[in-house]
C-alpha cells in the first residue's frame, strides 16, 4: 500500500499538523480532497495512476509550499 514515510515542515503547516506522525503512514488520497477537479474520487484516481505505472512507486516526493 502506498503511504507517506516522511514529510517536511511545509507539509506539516499545509495540513495543519504539528508532528510528523499525524501524516506518516497515510495514503496520499487520505490527504487529498474527496473529489479531484476532473470529478473523480481521489483514491480511485490515485489507484488508476498506480495501475498505469505498474503499481505504487516505492518513493514519491510530494512538495507542499
Amino acid at each position: 500500500q502506498m503511504q507517506l514515510v516522511d514529510c517536511n515542515s511545509a507539509a506539516l503547516r499545509f495540513h495543519g499538523c504539528e508532528r510528523k506522525d499525524a501524516l506518516l503512514g497515510q495514503h496520499p488520497a487520505d490527504l487529498s480532497p474527496p473529489t479531484q477537479p476532473c470529478g473523480q474520487d481521489s483514491r480511485t484516481l490515485a489507484n488508476q495512476f498506480y495501475a498505469v505505472a505498474g503499481g505504487p512507486p516505492s518513493i514519491i516526493r510530494a512538495v507542499a509550499m
